[in-house]
């Protein structure tokens, strides 16, 4: 069996050409390679650990998935209300128009009735005057 050392040489030829002190050789030189982690081995997992982590990976691609189709839901309801909204704007900019229009209609019969008003005063006003002049004579 060889010392950790000796492995360590073996592991990386070359890196150790320098005479160390057979006392220092013990000690570890790297100190984030330990024996543990040198071994390619990994620790064995039972088998309802495997059967955990492979729940936990597809109930997080089931959630992604739950997630995405909410969120698809969410915007095509959007789109519908945005569609909606679009929809009556058009109809209340169409009301606008015909408001407009009943409104202008609305102040020209006004101006007309005021304008035959006005007429039937400045006529009324002319007879009277006339009258009196009439009557003057």
């Amino acid at each position: 069996m060889f010392s950790i050392p000796m492995m360590k040489e073996k592991a990386f030829p070359g890196l150790f050409h320098i005479n160390i002190p057979s006392f220092l050789k013990t000690v570890s030189t790297f100190p984030l390679l330990s024996y543990r982690n040198m071994s390619r081995r990994k620790p064995h997992k039972s088998q309802a650990t495997k059967a955990k982590l492979v729940h936990h990976f597809r109930t997080k691609i089931l959630k992604k998935k739950r997630k995405g189709i909410y969120e698809i839901g969410y915007v095509e309801a959007l789109e519908k209300r945005i569609n909606q909204l679009e929809e009556k704007v058009k109809a209340l900019e169409e009301e606008k128009v015909q408001f407009f229009f009943e409104r202008n209609e609305a102040i020209l019969n006004i101006n007309q009735k005021d304008a035959r008003i006005r007429a039937l005063k400045m006529d009324q006003e002319l007879t009277r005057r006339i009258g009196l002049r009439k009557k003057r004579n």
